[in-house]
């Protein structure tokens, strides 16, 4: 990827989260709750969703493995 298109996703952030331990312990839970193994960053993705109560809304067939009742989330397709 290119400076100019990381800068221009950059852009489309408006804010940053932080990886704390509410997030690393919210990230276990839903890990331990999904139905298949998740890759961590999968994991601290849906937690910082949870916690900022945000609906995810993604492609990545991973997230399905989280129980829609942990995680508001939307797949496109």
């Amino acid at each position: 990827m290119s400076r100019v298109v990381a800068l221009e996703y950059a852009a489309l952030a408006d804010r940053v989260i932080s990886v704390d331990t509410a997030l690393s312990i919210r990230a276990f839970e839903l890990g331990s709750a999904s139905t298949k193994r998740l890759p961590l960053i999968v994991a601290l993705i849906a937690s910082a969703a949870c916690l900022h109560d945000a609906i995810l809304i993604h492609r990545d067939p991973h997230f399905g493995a989280i129980p829609m009742d942990l995680l508001r989330q939307e797949l496109l397709e």
